[in-house]
């Protein structure tokens, strides 16, 4: 079989949108990020973090606490206690509250006050958190978590767009399936395969190639599988019934899909992490600014 066209493909929408959103690890890794943006929402807006660019201008002077009782939060299986105080400034009585882990003071404590002299309202007690949690759990999702996430999202699009190119450039051509191994991966709680094939191309060589899926009936189904090699290196290749939304090469040798990119759970999960993540982001900047 060979390719009628001699230049690059153009590409529907929807043929872009499932290749690039519709690899596992770029749904997995949008899924994360959602999923953690909860987090920040619950520990990094509630914690030290925020403060980290706010604690210039800062005078002391003495209060006293009013009450101590144990919050719902704790760290490291200690409970963490709100601490509310009270203080005065040029004859003016203000009232906050600060957090310890454990319980640290008792009613009618004499404290060391931190306050802003511009805004006398902005005040913890030294040595205590202004937050319920500490920097270090709030660093530790937009730091750790949520480059994890990331990374995945990262690879699944460099993934996606060599896909793409050999969706624009390559030449169909007809494999037979040879044998597949086993490998260590599991996705959904299936073995992924390593599947090998060989096929002929358009000047008559011969070539063998490899591609990896948890689902490899997709890929037995029929005695030959239809893929795309580039011209310029075989060895690179693409499976048709291997992508996301059912494409098909049709015999203009042209590429469609049937499947609108509406359908592309990856695609709507993208969505879903980009307003996650702006809408976290932009609050978070807030807090850090305001």
């Amino acid at each position: 079989m060979s390719n009628p066209f001699t230049t690059e493909r153009t590409l529907p929408t929807n043929i872009i949108v499932h290749t690039l959103f519709g690899n596992i690890l770029g749904i997995i890794g949008c899924a994360l990020v959602s999923f953690f943006m909860i987090f920040v929402w619950v520990f990094t807006m509630n914690s030290e973090f925020i403060y980290i660019l706010k604690d210039s201008d800062i005078t002391q002077t003495q209060g006293v606490i009013l009450s101590v009782f144990p919050t719902n939060s704790s760290e490291n299986r200690t409970r963490i206690y709100q601490n509310d105080f009270q203080f005065v400034i040029d004859g003016n009585t203000y009232s906050n509250h600060s957090y310890t882990k454990g319980q640290r003071f008792n009613n009618g404590d004499k404290v060391t006050i931190n306050y802003s002299p511009k805004n006398p309202t902005v005040s913890f007690i030294d040595g205590a958190r202004r937050e319920v949690f500490s920097k270090f759990i709030g660093i530790f999702v937009p730091l750790i978590q949520l480059p994890i996430a990331l990374i995945l999202i990262a690879i699944s699009l460099i993934m996606g767009f060599k896909k793409l190119h050999l969706l624009k450039i390559g030449i169909p051509a007809t494999a037979t399936f040879i044998k597949m191994e086993q490998t260590i991966t599991r996705v959904n709680r299936r073995y992924v395969m390593k599947m090998f094939f060989e096929f002929k191309a358009k000047d008559g060589s011969t070539h063998q190639t490899t591609t990896k899926t948890h689902q490899p009936e997709k890929l037995l189904d029929n005695p030959q599988e239809i893929l795309l090699y580039d011209p310029n290196n075989p060895t690179q290749t693409v499976f048709l019934d291997n992508l996301s939304g059912k494409p098909q090469i049709n015999k203009s040798g042209n590429i469609t899909s049937p499947v609108p990119f509406t359908n592309s759970a990856g695609f709507i999960l993208a969505l879903l992490a980009t307003f996650t993540l702006s809408l976290t982001g932009s609050y978070l900047f807030y807090l850090l600014t305001k």
